[in-house]
């Protein structure tokens, strides 16, 4: 016996009508015809009662159909099942990097090394809100809503022209360089807003002369004496 022939079997016990059942199966009426002969000779008995195209299940077709209907119907679950299966082993991880792109492009391509059945997608957007997982910069001492985790803490610190009076200098307080021209790293919004609450908590909004998102276009900017960040 084969596993479409017993197919072929099921569909004509339901339809009760050869042609009907041909129809159904998207084969043709003969293949059908044939198919069922084959079965009844491979079991050495009749399954229906014919009368032309109509057929009916006998007993014998009877107790055979309730025998395989659960065998089919296990079947029929098996792809549902393998393909739940693949979505707990191969997942993709959504990745919302709005801070340290850099440093998280290098652990992705450990960890994917290590499991490289996971997926990742990455975005860098501060409206996105669908992800899995986000990377941003806080202050010191902030929380977001929900579940956080600190991955790493920096300090920031001032960059400056090498000919500058401030780069002599052993140490700068942040009040002394109100006046002056800022270069501002455009696309990280985070951290743009925590340098303006530290300019603005010592009693200045920084005059943004350039503003970039190349972090190598900000330094050739400062290099070249057109500001600072």
């Amino acid at each position: 016996m084969e596993l479409l022939q017993l197919k072929y079997f099921s569909a004509a016990a339901a339809q009760e009508h050869i042609t009907k059942a041909a129809e159904q199966l998207h084969i043709a009426q003969p293949a059908l015809t044939q198919s069922i002969r084959r079965l009844e000779e491979e079991l050495g008995v009749k399954l229906f009662n014919r009368s032309g195209r109509n057929i009916v299940l006998n007993e014998t077709g009877k107790l055979f159909l309730k025998r395989i209907a659960p065998v089919l119907a296990e079947l029929d679950r098996i792809p549902e099942e393998i393909r739940e299966a693949e979505g707990i082993f191969r997942r993709t991880i959504h990745m919302n990097v709005v801070a340290a792109s850099a440093l998280i492009t290098k652990i992705i391509i450990q960890y994917k090394a290590l499991h490289p059945q996971v997926e990742f997608q990455l975005m860098h957007s501060e409206k996105e809100d669908n992800y899995d997982i986000g990377i941003t910069t806080l202050p010191h001492g902030s929380k977001l809503v929900g579940k956080d985790t600190t991955t790493i803490s920096e300090e920031i610190m001032l960059a400056v022209p090498a000919d500058s009076k401030y780069a002599r200098a052993g140490s700068v307080e942040l009040k002394e360089v109100a006046n002056e021209d800022f270069i501002s790293l455009a696309g990280s919004l985070p951290l743009r807003e925590i340098c303006d609450a530290f300019c603005i908590s010592v009693g200045f909004v920084p005059h943004i002369a350039f503003e970039s998102d190349s972090p190598e276009a900000v330094r050739d900017l400062i290099g070249a004496s057109l500001g600072i960040a």
